[in-house]
């Protein structure tokens, strides 16, 4: 039976630890702040290449510093 308190899906979780890795680091937040810029004007190119364009390194580079933070986390975090 349902209570009146419901869980947040697991992707929310996972959604909000990828944005406070995004937000841990000036470097990074300034990514997001060009990302939502771009939108903002407009560019609906594929997300991929927009990471790769603005974001230090690009992908790979995105994807190995996911991968530190969270090993520095520890335990008890969502590993996508």
């Amino acid at each position: 039976m349902l209570s009146g308190k419901s869980r947040p899906p697991r992707k929310a979780g996972e959604a909000g630890q990828f944005l406070g890795f995004l937000l841990s680091k000036p470097t990074r937040r300034n990514f997001v702040v060009r990302l939502m810029h771009n939108f903002n004007r407009g560019d609906r190119t594929l997300a991929y290449y927009l990471v790769d364009d603005n974001y230090l390194g690009g992908v790979s580079m995105l994807d190995l510093d996911w991968k530190r933070w969270l090993h520095q986390q520890g335990k008890g975090i969502i590993r996508l």
